[in-house]
């Protein structure tokens, strides 16, 4: 892991990879997964822009399974589809 650790470090510091990459990167060494917004840096970049207008505070405010939750909610409101709980 160390030498994984220092390979991102050193291709951010180059300029070889951006720093959404390298936060990707360091998530998915770490096992965290990031799977519910897009792998493709402009739509995850948008996806997150849009967040951040609905939700301030993104990404600290709470746990991203949450906001998914939220934006279900909303959307069958929306759709005025009934909300079930889990």
């Amino acid at each position: 892991m160390k030498t994984e650790l220092s390979k991102i470090a050193q291709d951010l510091e180059k300029g070889t990879i951006t720093e959404n990459e390298a936060h990707a990167l360091l998530l998915g060494l770490l096992g965290v997964s990031n799977s519910w917004l897009s792998p493709i840096e402009s739509e995850r970049n948008w996806q997150e822009n849009h967040i951040k207008k609905i939700w301030e505070g993104y990404p600290n405010i709470c746990p991203k399974w949450q906001i998914l939750n939220g934006l279900i909610r909303f959307s069958c409101e929306n759709l005025e589809i009934e909300v079930t709980e889990p």
